[in-house]
């Protein structure tokens, strides 16, 4: 049997403070890791009322509090903020190594590249970066304007110091291979998964979801979950609402989330006159979104970018038929037709035909449902996939030497190759 590893997760997001899949990854991962006998801890930002130092269910988790008054976490205030959670990562982070000392550290996206970067230095062990997206895939290839500039280049300092990098999917090897290359570690596939015990619902679960939004029983319902920004599509979905309502009138759209599109996706669906067929419902914990995925009718991912899709799989897990989008990740996870249905990303039109068909024909709906469930059991498994992190972390050696490091902002679409046309 493998010697037990002691692992240090570097990550942003952590619970009780979530804001996207990125957070349920660290914590899937930290806790079968350390369900397997390794010696987990995650550093991480603190939140209101949260422990300083505590153990929740065999993983270790240490919260960097700002000397201070804290900054504010908004998006016009990113970069001040990120600043003064690494400067905290890295004080909290010293201390901590200075009296358990790791054997890697895992650091989880830029957010947190210069904190990961420096306790794997100071440590003298390998550094493994999981890349989760990419600035210039959330901006189809282009890196523009100061804020976008920064995170890019610290994507590049992460992945240069990387001694071995983790991406979710093929599709995202590619983009980091052309929009963050050369770099000398090996990158390796290793996709998000979903806990089946914890991914299922009760009926009577189900029944009180439905009444907490106010949707009848019989009342075809859609489900949308995550974040509301740009690259998640959910406006192309409030545009295909009218085409869905034209053959399916009694439809009910919910979308459950929060985001920096928060205030223009409730003004389009006004714009719309769609008040009272789409509901905001805001950001909900996992344990009431659970039961609101498995009684909706059709779950759509309308991504206009996506490096995964883990809401694919937590909706496969609940046997819920997926509309999505033939969008980087979700390609890998979907197969069009037998465990989901996949459209052309940006197309309200065709997005509303797959949607209608879905809520028409619900033999074909629980068809792709059950094939979706035992997809998502054979496939994306956490303890399997925790166990294939931790080959990735022995096979990591730490470099002696320091990396070379491409500074400068290309001007050219990273993605595409395309140039910048001047005037």
């Amino acid at each position: 049997m493998s010697t037990p590893l002691r692992i240090l997760h570097v990550s942003w997001e952590y619970p009780p403070v979530m804001y996207g899949g990125l957070g349920a990854h660290v914590l899937a991962i930290a806790t079968e890791q350390a369900r397997a006998g390794h010696d987990v801890t995650v550093l991480t930002q603190h939140g209101a009322d949260t422990p300083s130092d505590e153990v929740v269910d065999g993983v270790r988790v240490v919260r960097a509090r700002e000397m201070g008054e804290p900054q504010e976490r908004t998006f016009a205030n990113l970069l001040s903020w990120v600043a003064s959670m690494q400067r905290a990562m890295n004080r909290q982070g010293r201390e901590l190594i200075a009296q358990w000392h790791p054997d890697v550290v895992h650091g989880h996206d830029w957010v947190v590249a210069a904190a990961a970067m420096t306790l794997s230095r100071e440590a003298h062990v390998p550094l493994v970066a999981t890349v989760h997206a990419t600035e210039a895939g959330r901006h189809d290839g282009w890196i523009v304007g100061p804020v976008s500039q920064t995170v890019h280049r610290r994507e590049r300092r992460l992945v240069s110091a990387a001694d071995a990098i983790i991406v979710c999917s093929s599709a995202m090897r590619d983009e980091i291979t052309a929009a963050l290359g050369p770099f000398a570690a090996a990158v390796t596939v290793v996709p998000n998964g979903v806990n089946l015990e914890v991914w299922q619902a009760t009926e009577t679960a189900c029944a009180a979801a439905r009444a907490r939004v106010g949707v009848d029983p019989t009342t075809p319902l859609i489900i949308y979950s995550g974040r509301l920004a740009h690259e998640k599509g959910v406006g192309i979905l409030i545009d295909a609402m009218p085409g869905v309502l034209a053959h399916v009138s009694a439809t009910r759209l919910i979308i459950a989330g929060r985001g920096p599109r928060d205030a223009s996706l409730r003004a389009r669906v006004s714009e719309l006159k769609l008040d009272a067929e789409i509901s905001f419902a805001g950001f909900l914990p996992e344990h009431e979104l659970r039961p609101l995925v498995a009684t909706a009718d059709c779950a759509v991912i309308p991504s206009l970018y996506e490096p995964f899709g883990i809401v694919a799989l937590e909706a496969g897990a609940l046997s819920t038929p997926v509309v999505a989008s033939r969008e980087g990740g979700l390609t890998e996870i979907i197969t069009d037709g037998v465990t989901g249905v996949l459209v052309p990303p940006g197309e309200a039109t065709s997005l509303a035909a797959a949607i209608v068909r879905v809520l028409s024909d619900r033999d074909y709906a629980q068809q792709l449902g059950r094939a979706a469930r035992n997809d998502v059991t054979i496939r994306y498994n956490w303890p399997v996939l925790a166990a294939h992190t931790v080959d990735v972390y022995r096979h990591a050696n730490a470099s002696s030497q320091p990396r070379h490091i491409i500074e400068r902002i290309p001007d050219m679409n990273v993605l595409t190759g395309e140039r910048v046309t001047k005037s």
